[in-house]
């Protein structure tokens, strides 16, 4: 699928992602968080 990404690339990055897991989940929840606020501005919402 990935032709130029060798095995030890792909094995890198996860054991990257699996050593700083929880810095890295914090800053996808940001993103994600800092994402949705920024789509629905000035959108309003009926509960």
């Amino acid at each position: 699928m990935y032709p130029h990404i060798t095995h030890a690339q792909v094995y890198d990055a996860l054991s990257y992602y699996y050593d700083h897991k929880k810095e890295i989940d914090k800053i996808i929840h940001e993103n994600k968080e800092e994402y949705w606020k920024e789509k629905t501005k000035g959108e309003n919402w009926r509960r």
